[in-house]
């Protein structure tokens, strides 16, 4: 478990496979249609949120979740997308 006086390197030292499975809420935002994240990695009754323009999880993904969100609007996709670029440009 992580605690709040830990590192960045102990929490670097996870790999996703160990933490997604512990998971009660697994948001993706991967921008590929290519990437799904695997189904096997999830926990029942997880809550499933896809913020991507592209789907990220596999169709089984409704069988094991109790909340799935399969997409967001493209413009809120935008507007992260925006927002990010700002944080960006704010650090230069």
């Amino acid at each position: 478990r992580l605690r709040s006086t830990d590192t960045a390197t102990t929490v670097a030292a996870f790999k996703p496979e160990d933490v997604i499975p512990e998971c009660d809420v697994v948001i993706t935002g991967v921008p590929a249609a290519a990437y799904k994240m695997p189904t096997s990695l999830l926990k029942p009754g997880v809550v499933a949120v896809n913020f991507a323009s592209v789907r990220n999880f596999e169709p089984e993904v409704k069988d094991i979740a109790s909340i799935y969100v399969p997409s967001v609007g493209k413009v809120t996709v935008s507007m992260l997308q925006r927002n990010l670029l700002r944080l960006f440009n704010y650090q230069q």
